[in-house]
């Protein structure tokens, strides 16, 4: 699934300033919330609790700057947001490093499958440091929008589809 497709400019949040892990999760699940395109009800207060129940499982935070926060809830289809953060904050990652991106999930409960198909596409884009230099030096939702979208366009399997 090209990850470009679960986004929109009104769901991705650049350079935003945060002092914490917490406040990150918070903007990520009010904008979740706030940008609900099949109408699911999503509150910003049950996503932000099931993502933080879902960090207390153990962080989400990759490596190289990045975390992919997510978790399950009753609703139609994935929903996303991306964030890049004006400064990193400690979010426990693998490596002991700041998170300064995050791209956050609230995926369908019975979407088993795609779950796992989404986190490991993201994985995959985000262990490229090409990809992470570039989304950093993104100034705006639309130009993080268009990144993503090259950065699908050169996947492999679009390659062969």
């Amino acid at each position: 699934m090209p990850i470009s497709t679960l986004l929109n400019p009104e769901n991705i949040l650049c350079h935003v300033q945060c002092q914490s892990r917490k406040r990150a999760l918070q903007l990520a699940a009010q904008s979740i919330a706030e940008n609900d395109p099949d109408r699911d009800g999503l509150v910003a207060d049950e996503v932000f609790a099931g993502l933080v129940e879902r960090e207390r499982l153990g962080s989400t935070g990759l490596g190289f700057g990045v975390a992919i926060p997510h978790c399950r809830m009753a609703c139609q289809s994935i929903h996303a947001t991306f964030m890049s953060l004006e400064e990193s904050v400690d979010y426990e990652a693998l490596d002991n490093e700041g998170v300064d991106l995050l791209f956050v999930l609230v995926v369908p409960k019975n979407e088993t499958h795609a779950h796992l198909d989404v986190l490991a596409e993201l994985a995959t884009v985000f262990s490229s440091a090409e990809h992470r230099s570039a989304l950093r030096q993104c100034d705006n939702p639309d130009a993080i929008l268009s990144c993503l979208k090259r950065i699908d366009a050169a996947a492999p399997d679009a390659k062969r589809a």
